[in-house]
């Protein structure tokens, strides 16, 4: 007897369930003015592999918003525009189409993300306009520069530089070779309550290693019970301790093995941690004050902890006075439990990366954007850091007795040729005295890295 087997060779048609097979190659979130294309908002959808993929269970998140593409099919190597239903015939004639409704993007920025059938996050991407080029923002797609490094954000994503201001279902106008060397870094952590840790990395992690608990030790008899990462951004790890962490006890978090999502391995890290504590008069200083900026540059402002204690930055605000006298234009720091280390400096400004490329010697850990901060002329003008918890009726005055958590000093311009801040002498004395600094490269904010880490 003689058995026949027949082999079918069939198309493979595969779901996608793997990191980044599908991706967002392009964003047109601000399609005014038009450069040539139609005045409509889109996304680009990818598929890298080399085989079909089925949408069929694939989400697409946009914001809180989530939607089931249906039953479709792209092939590979294949570009699909996604568009507004309204849309679609307006689109049809440059490429491909799959209609989203209510589909809405926003222009300053949000986060994008493609589930599988698990709801697991496959694909993310939280763009922000501050990653267009200056010279090519409304109007302008961002595109992604290398499609083989997905999980790399700001640094692989620009403004698109074809003269219609997008490359709808084609290869992007920017593609380059822009290969992830980098491991990431362990920028900051906060508090949230006494029992848990939220770890900030510089870039999206790998989600298997960074929740084993073997990537994570601590000191001091506490115990990790669990370890979290937040999807669908997977840039934030949540540890649950043991118990609470104990007064007047400093712990050390140490930190090994933990990937990107392009499989650059931190290889160790470690921070101080220990209980927030109240701040008091003088703790939290002013250090330096950028308030006549290069060209295309913006204000910022240095502060200082020049105190022993962990203290957290959780509704603090900038804010200036006006003419009567009176508190004004005042801008929230932050509403998260953002941690401010012993002994630490912190650059606050609405444009990190510009102040960062402009003082090439700053360090990048130390920065925090702020939607907006509070005027500062460049003839004249007084600075103020104050604590929300503090009486809002507390009288301000221009002597030395300042109000507790807080501290301005008027200030004068000096130069009209140059970048023009104030920098304080010494600190730590309560009496301050400050000087201008006039050098536009090589004087940065003062920033340092008290986070130790190695790759």
């Amino acid at each position: 007897m003689r058995l026949l087997f027949v082999l079918l060779l069939l198309p493979f048609l595969g779901i996608a369930q793997s990191t980044n097979e599908l991706i967002i190659s392009e964003i047109m979130a601000d399609p005014t003015p038009t450069r040539g294309l139609p005045e409509k908002e889109y996304l680009e959808l990818y598929n890298r592999t080399d085989r079909a993929i089925s949408l069929a269970k694939v989400k697409l998140q946009i914001g809180i918003t989530t939607q089931i593409f249906g039953n479709y099919t792209i092939q590979p190597k294949e570009y699909i525009i996604l568009c507004e239903r309204t849309d679609e015939a307006t689109f049809s004639k440059f490429g491909k189409t799959l209609v989203i409704n209510n589909f809405t993007l926003n222009n300053t920025g949000t986060t994008i993300a493609l589930r599988n059938e698990r709801n697991q996050t496959v694909f993310s991407v939280s763009y922000t306009d501050k990653w267009y080029d200056p010279k090519r923002n409304g109007g302008y797609s961002l595109e992604i520069i290398d499609t083989n490094f997905p999980c790399v954000e700001e640094a692989n994503w620009t403004s698109s530089e074809n003269q219609q201001g997008g490359t709808p279902a084609k290869e992007n106008s920017v593609k380059a070779n822009k290969p992830d060397l980098t491991p990431p870094s362990l920028l900051r952590f906060e508090q949230p309550n006494l029992t848990t840790i939220k770890l900030i990395f510089s870039e999206k992690l790998d989600s298997t290693s960074a929740v084993s608990k073997l990537a994570y030790g601590i000191n001091n008899g506490l115990i990790i019970n669990q370890v979290a990462i937040e999807s669908p951004t997977n840039k934030s790890i949540n540890l649950t301790l043991s118990q609470a962490l104990q007064d007047n006890t400093i712990y050390q978090l140490n930190l090994k093995n933990i990937a990107d999502c392009s499989g650059n391995i931190l290889r160790d890290a470690s921070v101080l941690l220990g209980n927030v504590k109240a701040a008091d008069s003088m703790d939290v200083v002013l250090n330096e004050v950028l308030f006549d900026p290069l060209p295309d540059g913006v204000d910022y402002v240095e502060i200082y902890n020049r105190s022993n204690k962990i203290l957290s930055l959780k509704d603090w605000s900038l804010a200036n006075i006006d003419k009567s006298g009176k508190v004004a234009s005042i801008r929230k720091i932050t509403t998260d439990n953002y941690i401010l280390r012993p002994k630490q400096y912190l650059v606050l400004t609405s444009n990190a990366q510009i102040v960062q490329n402009q003082y090439f010697k700053a360090t990048k850990e130390n920065f925090l954007e702020m939607p907006s901060l509070p005027s500062y002329p460049d003839d004249s003008g007084t600075v103020m850091i104050k604590e929300e918890s503090r009486s809002k009726n507390e009288t301000i005055t221009n002597h030395p007795t300042t109000p507790k958590i807080g501290t301005r000093r008027r200030v004068q311009k000096a130069s009209e040729h140059r970048a023009m801040s104030i920098r304080k002498v010494c600190k730590m004395q309560a009496n301050q005295t400050w000087f201008s600094e006039s050098n536009p490269k090589f004087l940065p904010p003062m920033a340092t890295v008290s986070m130790s880490q190695s790759s």
